[in-house]
């Protein structure tokens, strides 16, 4: 008994043709007769509809079972029949190529047999034949070929009234020419396919035999047949392979977005380590080998998008630096010239004490000034990605000695009285959107000179011993980040900390101090972010400690001491975060470290200092390699020594009272590539002011999709064309007012997917189309309840996957079928998953889905699948991952799939990407 499991066909039949129409088609059917004589009419069933609620539940099913005997059919030669082979792929099938030859002179000759099943829902007239025996073509959606005779077939059909169950004959020359249906047709030994049985019944749920008795001499020969559906069950596992590729281990980082050039796989996310080798948010992998290439552009934030175009790999993502990025403002060193680019604001007076990058490519800073680029800014100014002043006027009565930024708040600290012409004493916090004082006022009682942000509480330290107006708290405190107030944490320190970092679990302080946590600890410390009590861990400093940064197992200190850790080293040292003992690093520098700042394999300090490494000249400011401690070549020498470094995008941003910057003029502030690598950097840099999720090629430009309002300083509302060479803005400016997530172009027309409600002026809520020549929104107009978060197409049919729960009015959740060839139409196709759908990718026959789902199309699967296009079934390639699935990116022959995962098609050896052979 051969078994084929429908379980798959789960087509919603809840939205069949209305009453009024199926009386129509049926008194149009009345004027014609059938010219199958005993065989009930292909249709009559065809045309008749009922009326049925809709609903928004699956239908019940109905077990069939349909007998094909074995006597009187003849058996199939097991050997092909020799002379000329026409093999001819399915989809359009015509008498041309048929063979006159074979056609059988009996019932007796029919040796190989096709089913397939029609009824009144559009899923069920996606196939058509034409016959001159017929007045009208008759429709059918799933079928199964290659059928010998004497099997028994057992069929799950969805339950419903008019299911029509066709019996198709031929006479096949061997069995290989019967055997295969779905990749080929050798139809030089087949001949004429004709209707030899049908029956239409109402199907109930449950079991249901179908007797289909066949009649040669009442047939219909079939002519000519459009053939969409390939097949009526899912292939079988021996069709779908489950071949894995190498293992991967992207450290538990999230895989966001892969592009594919042969076997290498460019890959990106929000990751640091690929396989043990250190790499930032961008990779690029063998997917034959395993092996991770040299390639290293190191991002300092999420990469979620890329593109790949004659050999430009072009990226978009939420980063601000990275040999791929943007080009935003500064004054930059091109490391092999040492040329300036003149690109920064002037700070006439005053020196410029603070800094901290904006997020967005540019820095919030903070000083002694009065005045930039000749406009009033007394102690605070913003400085935009483009190098220009931003509209931030907010007054501090002294300058500011500590920055810190999160969620959309400046912290200010310092020794001012007043800010924004309102008393507020040492530490206050300033809106940037509105760009006015918030009603924060945590009253220190003296100096604070250390901010910074760890999840959800703000750190300070300094020389104050009271917070509130009086609550104790000696030179270190958290602030809860959310409410503004003051926590329980009371590290109870007997000195001035006079810097802050954390690893999460653990704050680290630096500073004057002999004693905090209760402990014991000279000028550097770790302290449990839970109790505030002082760890075991002991870097014991012999002097100041100004500056420290926590990178991967190590802290980096500056300072004025000439130990640490157990270790002669002079103002600067890396010490291990799990001994206490400083490391063999020793860059020996001359004087004091009063900055300091990590930037992937180099440290970069400021301070007085004129020489490190025992001889090498460098004034003020260095760049020391993380692994040897020498110094890097690095030179911008400064004319005098800055007070604070930070660094956003290739830039490191230097501000302090110096007035020249290699022999350049430089007004107390310059910012300087911080690249020592350009692995190939090409010059094509626009800037876009927020995210950019999706990038996609189209003609000669790059279109970029997001939540950015500005590229390249000009007005760009989530959408915006960039040209592929020089990186222009082009003039194609559709305008979302919210995020948009996904988009693809089909014929002319760019599709949009994401959370916003309207698009170039018009209605449009999470789905929209506009030209891509004018950017007019087009007359598409699907409304969705809920966010898209992906899209892909198949010809003209559009899929959409995310959080919704209605497309166009109608129940669909998370994911569905959109016709775009005509007015929109939702189709009936809904494979219902349990879950979010994040990702799709689509071939010929086949649409990919990732996402937090654990069934989909009737069947398990865990956060990935193989989906039929035309039928809402999963196909059998089921390989499983053990979390989200963020990225599908499917070639024909290989899907490779990224996210959350630790665990894939049964390893726990791919963690974050995997590589699979495709479903057919």
């Amino acid at each position: 008994m051969r078994h084929v499991d429908w379980t798959q066909l789960n087509f919603s039949i809840c939205r069949l043709w209305p009453a009024a129409k199926s009386r129509k088609l049926a008194r149009a059917h009345s004027t014609h007769t059938s010219r199958l004589g005993a065989i009930p009419s292909l249709l009559l069933s065809l045309a008749l509809g009922s009326t049925i609620v809709a609903c928004s539940k699956r239908p019940e099913h109905s077990k069939v079972s349909i007998s094909i005997p074995n006597a009187p059919f003849a058996s199939l030669p097991q050997s092909p029949s020799k002379g000329t082979s026409t093999q001819q792929s399915v989809g359009t099938l015509s008498t041309t190529t048929w063979s006159s030859s074979l056609e059988p002179g009996s019932i007796s000759e029919i040796n190989c047999f096709l089913v397939a099943v029609g009824g009144p829902e559009t899923l069920l007239q996606r196939n058509s034949c034409s016959s001159t025996d017929l007045t009208r073509d008759f429709k059918f959606g799933p079928w199964i070929g290659g059928v010998p005779a004497g099997q028994t077939l057992t069929l799950e059909v969805p339950s419903g009234p008019s299911r029509e169950f066709f019996l198709v004959g031929f006479k096949a020359a061997s069995a290989a020419a019967c055997a295969d249906f779905r990749g080929g047709i050798d139809k030089a030994s087949l001949s004429y396919p004709r209707i030899i049985a049908t029956r239409t019944m109402n199907l109930a749920p449950g079991n249901v035999d179908v007797d289909l008795t066949a009649n040669l001499t009442n047939s219909v020969q079939i002519e000519n047949c459009s053939l969409q559906d390939t097949s009526l069950q899912p292939p079988p596992l021996a069709q779908c392979p489950s071949t894995h590729g190498p293992n991967f281990d992207f450290g538990g980082g999230n895989i966001l977005s892969v592009a594919v050039n042969g076997d290498i796989a460019y890959v990106g996310g929000s990751f640091s380590k690929v396989n043990g080798q250190t790499r930032s948010n961008l990779a690029a992998v063998n997917l034959q080998t395993g092996a991770v290439l040299p390639f290293d552009p190191s991002f300092d934030s999420a990469v979620y998008s890329l593109v790949l175009h004659e050999g430009i790999l072009y990226a978009g993502g939420n980063f601000q630096y990275g040999n791929l990025a943007r080009r935003t403002s500064g004054a930059a060193f091109e490391l092999s010239t040492a040329t300036m680019v003149e690109n920064i604001p002037v700070f006439p007076n005053g020196m410029v004490t603070a800094s901290i990058p904006d997020g967005s490519g540019g820095w919030y800073v903070g000083g002694t000034f009065t005045e930039v680029n000749g406009l009033p800014r007394q102690g605070l100014a913003h400085i935009q990605n483009d190098g220009s002043l931003g509209p931030l006027n907010v007054s501090v009565s002294s300058g500011p000695a500590a920055l810190a930024f999160n969620a959309g708040i400046l912290y200010v600290a310092g020794n001012f009285s007043s800010i924004g012409g309102v008393a507020r004493s040492f530490l206050a916090s300033v809106d940037t959107t509105t760009n006015s004082l918030t009603s924060w006022n945590p009253q220190p009682n003296a100096n604070v000179s250390a901010l910074h942000v760890s999840g959800s509480s703000l750190y300070v330290g300094g020389y104050f011993t009271a917070m509130n107006g009086g609550t104790t708290r000696n030179y270190i405190a958290a602030f809860d980040l959310s409410a503004g107030t003051l926590t329980g944490w009371d590290p109870n320190s007997n000195n001035a900390v006079l810097a802050l970092d954390s690893d999460g679990g653990n704050v680290y302080a630096g500073g004057i101090f002999t004693n905090i946590g209760g402990m014991t600890r000279n000028r550097i410390a770790a302290i449990d972010a839970t109790t505030g009590m002082a760890t075991s861990w002991n870097g014991n400093s012999a002097g100041i400690i100004n500056a420290i940064k926590v990178s991967g197992s190590l802290i980096y200190a500056g300072g004025a001491f000439t130990s640490i850790g157990g270790q002669v080293r002079n103002r600067l040292a890396a010490v291990d975060l799990t001994t206490g003992s400083a490391t063999a690093w020793n860059p020996n520098v001359n004087n004091n470290v009063t900055s300091l700042q990590v930037e992937g394999s180099n440290i970069f300090i400021g301070g007085l200092f004129t020489m490190v490494n025992g001889s090498t000249t460098r004034k003020y400011i260095a760049a020391i390699d993380a692994s040897t401690g020498l110094d890097t070549g690095w030179a911008p020498t400064l004319s005098d020594a800055p007070q604070t470094l930070s660094i956003t995008g290739t830039k490191i941003f230097a501000g302090g009272g110096f007035v020249g910057v290699g022999g350049a003029g430089r007004s107390r502030l310059a910012a300087m590539n911080t690249n020592l690598d350009t692995n190939n950097l090409t010059s094509w840099a626009p800037a876009a002011s927020s995210t950019v999720t999706k990038i996609i090629r189209h003609e000669n430009s790059i279109l970029a999709a997001g939540n950015f309002s500005t590229i390249n300083a000009v007005t760009r509302n989530r959408l915006a064309s960039i040209d592929i060479t020089s990186g222009n803005l082009n003039a194609w400016a559709p305008a979302a007012n919210l995020a948009v997530n996904d988009m693809l172009v089909i014929d002319g027309t760019v599709y949009v997917a994401g959370g916003f409600s309207t698009l170039s002026g018009q209605t449009r809520q999470r789905l929209g189309a506009v030209s891509a020549s004018t950017g007019a929104a087009t007359a598409f107009n699907v409304p969705i309840d809920n966010t898209v978060s992906s899209i892909a197409a198949i010809g003209n049919t559009l899929y959409i996957g995310g959080g919704f729960t209605t497309v166009g009015g109608l129940a669909r959740s998370r994911l569905a079928a959109i016709d775009v060839a005509g007015t929109g139409q939702v189709l009936d196709w809904a494979p219902e998953p349990n879950g979010t759908v994040i990702s799709l990718s689509a071939t010929a026959n086949t649409l990919y889905a990732g996402g937090m789902f654990t069934s989909i199309g009737g069947q398990s699967r865990s956060r990935i699948a193989a989906l039929d296009p035309l039928l809402p079934y999963a196909k059998l390639w089921n390989p499983g991952a053990n979390n989200n699935v963020y990225s599908v990116n499917a070639t024909g022959t290989r899907v490779i799939v990224g996210g959350l995962f630790t665990s894939f098609g049964g390893s726990s050896s791919r963690i974050g990407l995997a590589s699979m052979s495709a479903c057919p």
